[in-house]
């Protein structure tokens, strides 16, 4: 069952330089959850049940958690699947997969993970939604941004502009600590359906961001790495509208910088333009997962203007 767990819990996020699971697992069992009173403050449990082993203390605590009609349900078909809320703390959420035997178990399991994994992920970027904007919106980039390229996006305090003396580009830098963090966004005019392939959007990003990104550096400008790992792209919405998404490694020519980065090329229909979003991350040697999945909650907030450019 552990490997099944891996399998579909612990995949590598897409993409980093450095492997990092999707979700961070930890294994215990109803004993420790009693002698650790820490350990019963957390935010997500799977739990899983083979009722058919007899000593098994999970079995124990299932039972008492579990209706009558819901262990039935178990001997009758197989395996059930039961998301339970604040057992230990408020904001909790238990998703219990209880088997009538082991066999059943891993069915179960392969059934109702995706919509595990699903929910979890949810959650996460509710949480994220907090923790970004703890330190209040940045008004006056988000007015930057809303005057130059017609989006509205909320910008989290601790983004600085960096001065590019063009209309259609807006280039905001956090310094964090070890690197940095920068939202890049561009508009383009949408002249034809190559350009929303997976050619097209990798040529505009090489195009648009490796003109205006650059490091100290002489001759360096910012590129797709595609050679070392994968560019993943597919099809996605953002506010309404069809968007790609692409996932990858970016690499500064000419110099030793790298790191992911996730973009969104938007096609606004009303405006007749693309929008390049880009999240961009610099912190060598450090875990990048988190980063990119708040660059994301970030990008994902952009609301287009019926009118377009100002």
């Amino acid at each position: 069952i552990r490997d099944s767990l891996a399998f579909f819990f612990e995949p590598p996020h897409l993409i980093l330089p450095q492997p990092e699971p999707i979700f961070d697992l930890d294994f215990t069992r109803p004993y420790l959850l009693q002698a650790r009173p820490a350990m019963r403050k957390l935010r997500e449990y799977l739990v899983l049940a083979n009722l058919d082993d007899q000593f098994s203390e999970t079995n124990e605590m299932v039972r008492r958690d579990l209706s009558e009609e819901q262990l039935e349900r178990v001997e009758e078909e197989g395996y059930i699947s039961v998301v339970a809320r604040d057992k230990w703390a408020l904001d909790q959420h238990l998703f219990y997969v209880v088997g009538r035997d082991l066999q059943s178990l891993h069915a179960g399991l392969r059934e109702v993970y995706p919509s595990i994994v699903s929910k979890l992920k949810e959650r996460q970027m509710n949480r994220w939604v907090t923790t970004i904007y703890a330190g209040g919106t940045d008004l006056t980039l988000g007015n930057t941004i809303e005057k130059k390229l017609g989006i509205a996006l909320r910008v989290p305090d601790g983004f600085r502009e960096a001065p590019l003396e063009v209309d259609n580009v807006v280039w905001l830098r956090d310094f964090i600590q070890g690197g940095s963090l920068n939202l890049f966004l561009a508009q383009l005019p949408y002249e034809n359906a190559e350009q929303l392939t997976e050619a097209g959007i990798k040529e505009i990003i090489n195009d648009i961001a490796g003109e205006y990104i650059s490091s100290d550096a002489d001759s360096t400008y910012l590129m797709i790495n595609d050679t070392d790992l994968p560019t993943f792209i597919e099809p996605v919405s953002i506010d309404g509208k069809y968007a790609l998404e692409a996932r990858g490694i970016w690499e500064m020519a000419n110099d030793y910088m790298a790191g992911s980065f996730i973009s969104y090329l938007v096609l606004d229909e009303a405006t007749n333009q693309l929008t390049l979003m880009m999240g961009i991350i610099h912190r060598p040697n450090e875990n990048k997962r988190d980063l990119s999945e708040q660059l994301e909650v970030i990008l994902r907030t952009a609301k287009f203007k019926a009118s377009g450019s100002s």
